[in-house]
Protein backbone atom coordinates (compact mmCIF):
# COMPACT_ATOMS: atom_id res chain seq x y z
CA UNK A 1 0.00 0.00 0.00
CA UNK A 2 1.28 3.58 -1.08
CA UNK A 3 1.92 5.97 1.60
CA UNK A 4 1.85 9.95 1.01
CA UNK A 5 3.49 12.50 3.81
CA UNK A 6 4.25 16.28 4.22
CA UNK A 7 7.42 16.95 3.22
CA UNK A 8 8.88 17.47 6.30
CA UNK A 9 8.17 13.53 7.48
CA UNK A 10 4.36 14.70 9.25
CA UNK A 11 0.77 13.37 8.38
CA UNK A 12 1.92 10.06 6.88
CA UNK A 13 -1.35 8.49 5.59
CA UNK A 14 -1.53 5.26 3.36
CA UNK A 15 -3.53 5.51 -0.08
CA UNK A 16 -5.87 2.58 -0.70
CA UNK A 17 -5.25 -0.17 -3.83
CA UNK A 18 -7.41 -2.82 -3.82
CA UNK A 19 -5.49 -5.80 -5.02
CA UNK A 20 -7.24 -9.43 -6.33
CA UNK A 21 -5.44 -12.60 -5.84
CA UNK A 22 -1.82 -12.46 -7.16
CA UNK A 23 -2.03 -9.45 -8.25
CA UNK A 24 0.75 -6.85 -6.98
CA UNK A 25 1.32 -3.02 -7.88
CA UNK A 26 4.77 -0.91 -8.04
CA UNK A 27 6.09 2.72 -9.85
CA UNK A 28 4.53 4.45 -7.95
CA UNK A 29 4.69 8.48 -9.23
CA UNK A 30 2.42 11.90 -9.05
CA UNK A 31 0.97 12.57 -11.92
CA UNK A 32 -0.51 15.37 -10.78
CA UNK A 33 -1.14 17.13 -6.94
CA UNK A 34 -3.90 14.73 -6.35
CA UNK A 35 -3.61 11.67 -8.31
CA UNK A 36 -0.96 8.95 -8.33
CA UNK A 37 0.01 6.90 -11.17
CA UNK A 38 1.36 3.16 -10.51
CA UNK A 39 1.33 -0.42 -12.29
CA UNK A 40 -0.64 -2.86 -11.66
CA UNK A 41 0.93 -6.45 -12.18
CA UNK A 42 -0.70 -10.05 -12.91
CA UNK A 43 1.60 -12.97 -13.88
CA UNK A 44 0.71 -15.10 -16.50
CA UNK A 45 2.57 -17.93 -17.84
CA UNK A 46 3.55 -18.37 -21.73
CA UNK A 47 5.16 -21.96 -21.30
CA UNK A 48 8.80 -22.70 -21.86
CA UNK A 49 11.57 -22.56 -19.20
CA UNK A 50 12.02 -18.65 -19.82
CA UNK A 51 8.99 -17.31 -21.11
CA UNK A 52 6.40 -16.41 -18.45
CA UNK A 53 5.38 -12.88 -18.66
CA UNK A 54 3.00 -10.29 -16.64
CA UNK A 55 -0.04 -8.72 -17.95
CA UNK A 56 0.86 -4.90 -16.56
CA UNK A 57 -2.04 -2.59 -16.28
CA UNK A 58 -0.91 1.34 -15.91
CA UNK A 59 -3.34 3.07 -13.53
CA UNK A 60 -4.48 6.54 -11.74
CA UNK A 61 -5.44 6.87 -8.32
CA UNK A 62 -6.81 9.98 -6.21
CA UNK A 63 -4.66 10.44 -3.36
CA UNK A 64 -7.85 9.98 -1.16
CA UNK A 65 -8.08 6.32 -2.55
CA UNK A 66 -10.92 7.06 -4.97
CA UNK A 67 -11.87 4.67 -7.86
CA UNK A 68 -8.91 3.58 -9.91
CA UNK A 69 -8.50 4.11 -13.90
CA UNK A 70 -6.83 2.53 -16.08
CA UNK A 71 -4.45 4.37 -18.79
CA UNK A 72 -2.91 1.27 -20.75
CA UNK A 73 -2.28 -2.39 -20.34
CA UNK A 74 0.23 -4.47 -21.93
CA UNK A 75 3.06 -7.27 -21.39
CA UNK A 76 6.51 -6.57 -19.38
CA UNK A 77 6.01 -3.04 -18.84
CA UNK A 78 7.45 -0.72 -16.25
CA UNK A 79 7.77 2.78 -14.32
CA UNK A 80 5.61 4.37 -16.06
CA UNK A 81 6.51 8.61 -15.83
CA UNK A 82 3.34 11.08 -16.50
CA UNK A 83 4.69 14.34 -19.02
CA UNK A 84 4.32 17.83 -17.18
CA UNK A 85 1.08 18.01 -19.24
CA UNK A 86 -0.26 14.58 -18.16
CA UNK A 87 -0.92 13.86 -21.83
CA UNK A 88 1.59 11.47 -22.91
CA UNK A 89 3.29 8.47 -20.45
CA UNK A 90 7.12 7.35 -21.31
CA UNK A 91 7.61 4.31 -20.00
CA UNK A 92 9.95 1.11 -21.29
CA UNK A 93 9.10 -2.09 -22.33
CA UNK A 94 10.95 -5.57 -22.69
CA UNK A 95 10.98 -6.47 -25.93
CA UNK A 96 11.62 -10.50 -25.34
CA UNK A 97 11.35 -14.06 -23.25
CA UNK A 98 10.66 -13.04 -19.46
CA UNK A 99 13.97 -13.61 -17.23
CA UNK A 100 16.41 -14.08 -20.39
CA UNK A 101 17.67 -10.41 -20.52
CA UNK A 102 16.10 -9.07 -23.66
CA UNK A 103 16.70 -5.45 -24.62
CA UNK A 104 14.24 -2.50 -23.31
CA UNK A 105 13.00 0.60 -24.87
CA UNK A 106 11.67 3.69 -23.95
CA UNK A 107 8.31 4.10 -25.24
CA UNK A 108 5.71 7.04 -25.01
CA UNK A 109 2.29 6.61 -25.30
CA UNK A 110 0.02 9.36 -25.98
CA UNK A 111 -3.10 9.32 -23.46
CA UNK A 112 -6.04 10.17 -25.36
CA UNK A 113 -5.04 8.70 -28.93
CA UNK A 114 -3.33 5.54 -27.56
CA UNK A 115 -0.69 6.29 -30.22
CA UNK A 116 2.52 4.45 -29.29
CA UNK A 117 5.98 5.86 -30.35
CA UNK A 118 9.25 3.88 -29.34
CA UNK A 119 11.93 5.87 -28.84
CA UNK A 120 15.19 4.06 -28.62
CA UNK A 121 16.46 1.38 -30.54
CA UNK A 122 15.68 -2.12 -29.37
CA UNK A 123 20.09 -2.98 -28.92
CA UNK A 124 20.13 -2.26 -25.38
CA UNK A 125 18.91 -1.26 -22.35
CA UNK A 126 17.24 2.06 -21.66
CA UNK A 127 15.28 2.70 -18.87
CA UNK A 128 13.72 4.65 -16.17
CA UNK A 129 12.45 7.50 -18.24
CA UNK A 130 12.10 11.25 -16.31
CA UNK A 131 10.55 14.15 -18.08
CA UNK A 132 12.38 17.65 -17.94
CA UNK A 133 10.09 20.22 -16.29
CA UNK A 134 8.70 21.47 -19.92
CA UNK A 135 8.46 18.29 -21.10
CA UNK A 136 10.69 18.50 -24.34
CA UNK A 137 12.82 16.36 -23.05
CA UNK A 138 13.68 12.86 -21.80
CA UNK A 139 16.18 11.80 -19.04
CA UNK A 140 16.83 8.03 -19.04
CA UNK A 141 19.62 4.91 -17.74
CA UNK A 142 21.17 3.57 -20.85
CA UNK A 143 23.42 0.54 -21.90
CA UNK A 144 24.49 -1.57 -25.45
CA UNK A 145 25.26 -4.75 -24.26
CA UNK A 146 27.53 -5.84 -21.02
CA UNK A 147 28.36 -1.56 -20.60
CA UNK A 148 26.94 -0.59 -17.38
CA UNK A 149 24.04 2.05 -17.25
CA UNK A 150 24.64 5.94 -17.81
CA UNK A 151 22.49 9.08 -17.76
CA UNK A 152 21.75 9.86 -20.95
CA UNK A 153 18.95 12.48 -22.34
CA UNK A 154 17.11 12.51 -25.80
CA UNK A 155 14.58 14.92 -27.15
CA UNK A 156 10.98 13.95 -26.20
CA UNK A 157 10.09 12.19 -30.13
CA UNK A 158 13.63 10.62 -29.63
CA UNK A 159 16.10 12.49 -31.44
CA UNK A 160 19.31 14.31 -30.43
CA UNK A 161 20.30 11.92 -27.26
CA UNK A 162 23.60 12.46 -25.23
CA UNK A 163 25.86 10.36 -22.97
CA UNK A 164 25.53 12.34 -19.55
CA UNK A 165 28.16 9.99 -17.64
CA UNK A 166 31.04 8.25 -17.54
CA UNK A 167 32.83 5.45 -15.25
CA UNK A 168 32.36 1.87 -14.71
CA UNK A 169 30.14 2.39 -12.23
CA UNK A 170 25.83 1.64 -12.46
CA UNK A 171 24.24 5.46 -13.08
CA UNK A 172 20.55 5.06 -12.10
CA UNK A 173 17.55 6.65 -11.79
CA UNK A 174 17.64 10.58 -13.44
CA UNK A 175 15.74 12.66 -11.97
CA UNK A 176 15.34 17.00 -13.68
CA UNK A 177 16.45 19.77 -11.11
CA UNK A 178 12.93 22.11 -11.10
CA UNK A 179 15.19 24.67 -13.74
CA UNK A 180 16.28 21.62 -16.13
CA UNK A 181 19.89 22.73 -15.65
CA UNK A 182 20.59 19.31 -13.31
CA UNK A 183 20.05 15.71 -13.09
CA UNK A 184 20.04 13.92 -9.64
CA UNK A 185 20.58 10.03 -9.99
CA UNK A 186 22.04 7.20 -8.20
CA UNK A 187 25.88 5.90 -8.27
CA UNK A 188 26.16 2.18 -8.01
CA UNK A 189 29.38 0.25 -6.97
CA UNK A 190 30.26 -3.49 -5.56
CA UNK A 191 32.30 -3.45 -2.77
CA UNK A 192 33.17 -6.65 -1.25
CA UNK A 193 30.00 -8.16 -2.99
CA UNK A 194 27.55 -5.82 -1.41
CA UNK A 195 25.80 -3.09 -3.28
CA UNK A 196 27.19 0.53 -2.12
CA UNK A 197 25.18 3.59 -3.84
CA UNK A 198 25.48 7.62 -3.30
CA UNK A 199 23.13 9.99 -4.82
CA UNK A 200 25.31 12.67 -7.71
CA UNK A 201 24.46 15.13 -9.83
CA UNK A 202 25.15 15.91 -13.18
CA UNK A 203 24.89 19.54 -14.74
CA UNK A 204 23.44 19.02 -18.14
CA UNK A 205 24.84 21.85 -20.17
CA UNK A 206 28.54 20.19 -19.17
CA UNK A 207 28.09 16.71 -18.02
CA UNK A 208 30.24 17.88 -14.69
CA UNK A 209 29.58 15.41 -12.16
CA UNK A 210 29.50 15.67 -8.36
CA UNK A 211 28.54 13.44 -5.24
CA UNK A 212 25.99 15.39 -3.21
CA UNK A 213 26.19 12.05 0.02
CA UNK A 214 29.10 9.84 1.19
CA UNK A 215 29.17 7.72 4.10
CA UNK A 216 31.32 5.34 6.02
CA UNK A 217 30.67 1.77 5.51
CA UNK A 218 28.94 0.13 2.43
CA UNK A 219 25.41 1.90 2.09
CA UNK A 220 23.03 2.32 -0.39
CA UNK A 221 21.44 5.70 -1.49
CA UNK A 222 19.12 5.91 -3.98
CA UNK A 223 16.10 6.98 -6.27
CA UNK A 224 16.37 10.82 -5.97
CA UNK A 225 13.57 13.13 -6.32
CA UNK A 226 13.79 16.87 -6.30
CA UNK A 227 11.45 19.31 -3.97
CA UNK A 228 9.82 21.53 -6.40
CA UNK A 229 11.99 24.69 -5.02
CA UNK A 230 14.58 22.62 -5.83
CA UNK A 231 16.23 23.12 -2.30
CA UNK A 232 16.48 19.65 -1.32
CA UNK A 233 16.73 16.16 -2.81
CA UNK A 234 14.76 13.45 -1.16
CA UNK A 235 16.32 9.97 -1.44
CA UNK A 236 16.01 5.95 0.04
CA UNK A 237 18.76 5.21 2.15
CA UNK A 238 19.59 2.43 4.47
CA UNK A 239 22.38 4.25 6.01
CA UNK A 240 20.16 3.14 9.49
CA UNK A 241 20.19 -0.05 9.40
CA UNK A 242 16.90 -2.79 9.14
CA UNK A 243 15.77 -2.08 5.71
CA UNK A 244 15.15 1.59 3.90
CA UNK A 245 14.40 5.02 5.17
CA UNK A 246 13.52 8.19 3.56
CA UNK A 247 15.80 10.99 3.95
CA UNK A 248 16.07 14.87 2.55
CA UNK A 249 19.49 16.50 1.48
CA UNK A 250 20.44 20.09 -0.15
CA UNK A 251 22.05 19.90 -3.36
CA UNK A 252 25.76 20.70 -1.72
CA UNK A 253 25.37 17.77 0.46
CA UNK A 254 24.72 19.68 3.53
CA UNK A 255 21.22 19.29 6.05
CA UNK A 256 20.97 15.44 5.68
CA UNK A 257 18.16 15.31 7.34
CA UNK A 258 16.27 11.08 7.95
CA UNK A 259 12.25 11.97 7.38
CA UNK A 260 11.44 8.42 8.28
CA UNK A 261 12.66 6.32 11.37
Amino acid sequence: MPYIMLSDGSAMTSVPIMLQQQQSFGNVAWLSDAQLLYTLYSPIAFGGINNGGEVDLFMTATTSGGEPKTLYSGINLQRPAGSPSQATLAFEAEHGPFQAQPNIDVETLDVSTLTLHILTHNDGTYIQAAWSPDGSKIAYACAKGKQSLQICTMNSDGTNMRILTAGMNSHQWPAWSPDSKRIAYFNEAQIAGKIDSTIFIVDVDDSHERAVTSHTGVSRDETPSWAPNGREIVFQTDRLGSGFRIAVVRPDGSALTMLTK
